[in-house]
């Protein structure tokens, strides 16, 4: 009889694995009551930028932190933390690759901003702008001497580290400031 149900347990295991079924399943989500008991996947990516002469950044994120570190390197260094939530964990998975940053140099101005529903149509992006259901928190590292304009709409800001001129706005979330040496902040 032990040998019939082992055997029962060795055939039956595929078709379990098939649909859905393993007691070690690790799943890189998680359920969260505020986006309504839906799935939330995150992960990180980052960057470097080489940059030609220190002028001028402006960094906007629509959604998410912005932390800005100055350092004595001349280039920018950008860590994000991007999350999305959908109605599955594929759906979530989907909407995170839109999510991305864009860097432009246009010489003396240099602009960093956090983009969402990259490679979506209109109507996909008219959806998500009216209930959104990704973020991104970036964390730049940049060099201390440029001048700093941070824009956040949904989102809280932090500058440390920095000895040129900084101006930083946010409608929905706080304005840090940590060992800023600029004339005008």
């Amino acid at each position: 009889m032990k040998k019939n149900a082992i055997s029962a347990i060795i055939i039956a295991w595929p078709l379990l694995l098939l649909l859905g079924w393993m007691p070690f399943r690790t799943v890189h989500a998680e359920v969260n009551d505020a986006t309504g008991g839906n799935p939330v996947i995150e992960d990180s990516i980052e960057r470097e930028f080489s940059i030609r002469n220190l002028g001028n950044l402006q960094i906007t994120n629509l959604r998410g932190n912005i932390t800005v570190s100055g350092w004595a390197v001349d280039r920018i260094r950008v860590r994000a933390k991007r999350r999305a939530s959908a109605a599955t964990e594929e759906a979530a998975r989907a909407i995170l690759k839109t999510i991305d940053f864009r860097f432009k140099d246009y010489g003396n101005e240099l602009e960093l901003s956090a983009e969402y529903g990259q490679g979506q149509d209109v109507g996909a992006r008219l959806r998500e702008r009216k209930n959104p259901f990704s973020a991104m928190d970036m964390a730049v590292q940049v060099p201390s001497k440029l001048k700093l304009r941070i824009l956040a709409i949904d989102g809280s800001i932090e500058v440390k580290n920095v000895v040129g001129s900084v101006e930083a706005r946010t409608s929905g979330g706080s304005i840090r400031a940590h060992s800023i040496r600029g004339n005008n902040i």
